[in-house]
């Protein structure tokens, strides 16, 4: 945190401390006025702030900010109006200063709302949702224990509904902050939205607590609420004026990673309440068991929809790697298995092969293919190839294999072959396919050949390397005997030193 935005609020909480400590002796009107004065003040010169940042920024961050605006204002607003409540005696303006405040609650969740990042689909909002109730139905049942419960027990039947109207927002308000400042990854505001989600939950816990003095008859600034109203409008005036550090490049919080964890920690607090209140009395209000029972239909149906959701990521997950592996084991253009598919299909094939077992290698090359390439452009080449791999596909059988070696050169790996002279029948049938007109252009027909190398052996224990270069020794050979030669390379005859290369 910034070394003066640590100076002011320390000296906020220094000051609210103050303040509280001084409030016994103080009168009325006097608490009232040092309270609310500088608290209405703060939260005015916070909306200064927010309207600079309103003409600076464009969009969602401008509705953002203007809502902030709103919010500082209806605070300030009502701060001032429970100050003259506290000079001039007046319960009305008491009563007003909170009904004004309601909306502050609303306008702070827009806010919130429009500074966080859109959830990129319904489910993740549908998620959020489930979210904000959860939590503002455990701080439903915090504040019902604490507060709610014994305000309405004081109540007229016709009060209640109008006291729970006045309460509600807060609850929800500070629910939603919670959810969505913790949902908030590296944002340029996320200082700032930490700082008003600070201010948020200080001056609803501090009008709960005033509630809760009310109800017990207690002066209305004892347990810390005379000091909340300074140190939240202190917040809200930082988080729209001081100078935060930027997110870095890490990818963390500013406030770390535990911020993830404040949405729990109602629930938790809630959880606890309504065990330690069924220990000490047996039993529950009705209130507290419909909203426990709320709480944990939320949390079941949150942890299946997360569970549905884990399942689509893996899913994704699942086949982006399947993706990614064809991508690396298959050429971009002809989708063909690649080098490092073959040298993998070697090696298969190597490791099950049998002592008597045949395996072959054909070295394609087209003939005639840089005219093509040259005179109908390289789109028509591409084409080219492509045709030519799906006629070096359709020629073979199953189990064999065919793979793009490099610029017009193919490899047909032959793991099965009865006998060496398999291998020259394949040969011999991916000639006469390829010799076959291609119709890639538009009204005219085009013309290639395949010169073709053939290199065969027997046994599982062979070198791939050995058996490719022995297929592309006997390449060179058809690519200098003319267009649709094909050859093939024998082994040295007992005796001889030459291996033997034969026309095919």
């Amino acid at each position: 945190m910034g070394r003066r935005v640590t100076v002011l609020l320390g000296s906020a909480v220094a000051v609210g401390a103050v303040v509280q400590v001084m409030l016994p002796v103080l009168s009325i009107a006097v608490g009232a006025l040092l309270v609310f004065g500088p608290a209405s003040a703060a939260v005015a010169y916070g909306v200064v702030g927010c309207r600079r940042h309103v003409r600076a920024e464009r969009g969602r961050i401008r509705g953002g900010w203007r809502a902030a605006a709103v919010t500082d204002a209806l605070l300030a607003v009502a701060y001032l109006l429970a100050a003259l409540s506290g000079v001039l005696a007046s319960p009305g303006l008491a009563q007003l200063a909170g009904v004004v405040a309601v909306p502050a609650a609303v306008t702070a969740v827009v806010m919130l709302w429009l500074h966080a990042p859109s959830p990129p689909d319904r489910f993740t909002r549908l998620i959020q949702l489930i979210d904000v109730a959860a939590v503002s139905s455990a701080l439903f049942m915090v504040s019902w224990h604490l507060v709610l419960g014994p305000v309405m027990a004081t109540l007229p039947e016709s009060s209640r509904a109008a006291f729970l109207a006045l309460m509600l927002p807060d609850i929800v308000g500070l629910a939603a902050a919670l959810v969505l400042v913790s949902r908030t990854e590296q944002h340029r505001y996320l200082h700032a939205l930490s700082l008003f989600l600070a201010a948020l939950t200080v001056i609803v816990v501090a009008h709960t607590i005033t509630v809760y003095n009310q109800v017990h008859q207690l002066p209305w600034y004892a347990n810390g609420a005379g000091a909340g109203p300074i140190v939240g409008g202190v917040l809200a005036a930082l988080a729209a004026h001081a100078r935060l550090p930027e997110a870095d490049g890490t990818g963390r919080r500013w406030f770390s990673g535990p911020w993830a964890l404040l949405p729990y920690v109602p629930t938790g607090l809630a959880l606890a309440g309504v065990v330690t209140l069924y220990a000490r009395n047996g039993t529950l209000s009705p209130t507290l068991t419909w909203m426990l029972l709320i709480t944990v239909v939320l949390a079941f149906v949150r942890q299946f929809l997360g569970l549905v959701f884990v399942r689509g990521l893996l899913r994704k997950v699942d086949e982006q790697q399947a993706m990614l592996h064809f991508q690396a084991n298959h050429d971009t253009l002809t989708g063909l298995p690649n080098r490092a598919a073959l040298y993998q299909r070697f090696h298969e094939s190597a490791a099950t092969a049998g002592p008597d077992t045949c395996t072959g290698v054909l070295m394609v090359d087209l003939d005639g293919f840089k005219p093509v390439n040259d005179t109908l452009g390289h789109a028509a080449g591409d084409a080219l190839l492509v045709e030519v791999g799906r006629r070096l596909t359709d020629s073979l059988r199953a189990g064999e294999m065919v793979a793009r070696f490099g610029g017009d050169e193919f490899v047909v790996l032959l793991p099965r072959l009865d006998d060496p002279a398999g291998a020259d029948a394949v040969a011999a049938r991916i000639a006469d396919r390829l010799s076959e007109p291609m119709s890639i252009v538009p009204g005219r027909a085009i013309d290639v050949r395949a010169s073709i190398g053939i290199a065969t052996t027997t046994g599982g224990d062979y070198d791939p390397d050995a058996l490719l270069h022995r297929a592309d020794l006997a390449l060179y050979e058809a690519k200098a005997a003319g267009r649709g030669a094909i050859r093939r390379y024998d082994e040295a005859p007992p005796g001889h030193g030459v291996p033997a290369l034969t026309a095919r």
